[in-house]
């Protein structure tokens, strides 16, 4: 019995002294530097990204609140898209009866890709129509297109 008592005396001490770095670190360890205040330009230039951030959040902000589906709709067009093609801008119009348009901008390389996304889109079950100036197919818009594409979202 006294041989217990003493291996627990033991090991008590052992752990309290296990605790003496933590205390000595915690004691006479660096003390974390003193920020000091932000300078006024960065105060205006954090003002006007709050401005910019607040207008953006207000023009996207119909968008995410009415419903997530033209989020995922936009997210699938994207997905549909070949190799080649480049989406500039994206917009999106919420139309009568819960049909949304969605203006894809971009450019591709070759008029055959722009052919080759528009019918990618077409199959795509999402989308009701998909429709591209002719110009663009033809080559006369040097690559630019803008592709309209409607659907229930």
């Amino acid at each position: 019995m006294f041989a217990g008592s003493l291996i627990a005396l033991l090991v008590a001490i052992f752990a309290l002294l296990s605790l003496v770095p933590a205390v000595f670190a915690l004691k006479f360890g660096t003390r974390p530097a003193v920020t000091t205040p932000a300078a006024p330009t960065d105060i205006a230039a954090d003002r006007a990204s709050i401005q910019s951030t607040e207008s953006l959040a207000n023009q996207m902000g119909s968008l995410v609140v009415a419903t997530t589906t033209p989020v995922s709709a936009i997210m699938v067009a994207l997905s549909d898209r070949p190799v080649g093609i480049v989406i500039n801008h994206i917009s999106y119009n919420a139309g009568a009866k819960g049909i949304g348009q969605i203006v894809l901008t971009g450019s591709a390389k070759d008029p055959s890709q722009i052919n080759a996304y528009q019918d990618a889109l077409l199959q795509d079950s999402h989308f009701m129509s998909a429709s591209v100036p002719v110009d663009a197919l033809v080559g006369a818009a040097s690559g630019q297109f803008a592709m309209t594409v409607t659907g229930h979202f």
